[in-house]
């Protein structure tokens, strides 16, 4: 019997392992409602300025 994975975790499209994050930071993408601060920060690899942010709420956050 395996054990379930935890609430907020979602299946890993290539490997079909269980990431646990959220949508934001698995995929980079934005959530209904939550409430951020936007930033700039800057990407060493690519050589120039990517936008980020920091989450202060979030509608689908769960404790625990």
């Amino acid at each position: 019997m395996s054990a379930l994975p935890p609430r907020s975790a979602t299946k890993d499209k290539i490997t079909g392992e269980y990431l646990t994050g959220c949508a934001w930071s698995i995929g980079r993408r934005p959530v209904d409602g939550w409430r951020t601060c936007q930033h700039r920060m800057y990407e060493a690899q690519k050589g120039g300025m990517i936008h980020s942010y920091t989450v202060t709420e979030c509608p689908r956050f769960e404790e625990g």
